[in-house]
């Protein structure tokens, strides 16, 4: 594969927006065309942003010899066909998070990825910030020794009305709900810092009137005994954070959302502080880690594997059917495609 990696956009949302902001950072990826279900739109966006090529449909993309990375970019309750179909014509996939609904899609999509030996990953585009590279720099050197607690929230200030029913965020058929849309980075962060190895999950939920849910909080302990806890939910304001407390230090990072501090705080008194520019949402720094993993030939990323994935979508689906939160998808059972 030559540079720059030629990439398609499947989707015309609101993040198709956040992308285009700063997707001229990323000098390895080109963005070659965009693709949505109504050609007026798909032509409006290309338009909107300068790319090349509009589809009216996602199998012509899928088709396409133009493309060689699709960024899946649809509702969350799309991502698991929208994916499949571009991985059966062989194009690489970075989807969106959540990477699927439930574990049972994850599983599927996973395995279709490795026995056809096209590149997928989750598109946890926090994880890809220099301040989380810094982050897990530290924790590899042991910086603050053992780590035996994690802590971090991400709200969102969205309360509900009726006008919003049928939004992505509270929409039970587009797989809304703001585990999948808020806690997963928290989770995220979790697992990169403990693992998934999580040996018991306890967790408080409150439903928005769609059924979705619109706030939770969730600690997790695992088989060595450090523990975690996050909060994430739609109906609450305040500054996305994370904490991971050692046995000689911690960290603190100043939020998800492109990251511009953290603290290394160390248990004799020293404290270090280290600055990263302010970006816009800094997704360049994830597209141009895919590049690189396809122009050296890798099927997965070293840094967001999928057995990651996996294991938080086995913990998101658990968490979710203890709530009652099932998906239209989950009640047909078995494999439902």
């Amino acid at each position: 594969m030559e540079k720059p990696v030629r990439m398609g956009i499947l989707g015309t949302g609101m993040i198709v927006d956040w992308i285009m902001g700063d997707i001229a950072r990323a000098p390895s990826v080109r963005v070659a065309a965009i693709a949505s279900r109504s050609l007026e739109r798909a032509r409006a966006a290309a338009a909107k942003y300068g790319i090349e090529t509009a589809y009216g449909s996602y199998e012509e993309m899928a088709q396409s010899d133009q493309v060689d990375l699709v960024y899946i970019a649809t509702p969350n309750n799309r991502h698991y066909d929208d994916a499949m179909l571009m991985m059966t014509h062989g194009k690489a996939v970075l989807c969106e998070k959540p990477m699927p609904l439930y574990e049972d899609e994850c599983r599927r999509m996973i395995d279709f990825a490795r026995e056809r030996r096209v590149f997928l990953m989750e598109g946890l585009w926090t994880r890809f910030f220099p301040a989380v590279a810094r982050v897990r720099a530290l924790l590899e050197e042991g910086a603050i020794g053992e780590v035996r607690h994690v802590e971090s929230a991400f709200l969102c200030g969205v309360d509900y009305d009726d006008s919003k029913k049928d939004h992505r965020l509270f929409s039970m058929k587009l797989g809304g709900g703001s585990l999948l849309d808020l806690g997963i980075y928290c989770l995220g962060a979790t697992v990169m810092a403990l693992g998934a190895n999580v040996r018991t999950v306890q967790s408080l939920f409150v439903p928005a009137p769609t059924g979705a849910d619109m706030r939770a909080s969730v600690q997790m302990q695992y088989e060595t005994g450090a523990t975690a806890h996050f909060t994430c939910g739609f109906d609450l304001t305040g500054r996305a954070t994370e904490f991971i407390y050692g046995s000689k230090g911690s960290i603190e990072l100043d939020g998800f959302l492109s990251p511009t501090a953290l603290t290394l705080r160390l248990s004799g008194g020293e404290t270090r502080e280290y600055r990263f520019p302010a970006e816009k949402r800094g997704h360049w720094h994830e597209f141009e880690h895919v590049a690189e993993c396809l122009l050296n030939g890798k099927m997965e990323s070293p840094l967001m594997p999928l057995s990651e994935s996996l294991a938080m979508s086995r913990l998101m689906t658990r968490l979710r059917h203890e709530w009652g939160v099932i998906y239209p998808e989950e009640t047909r059972g078995g494999d439902a495609r």
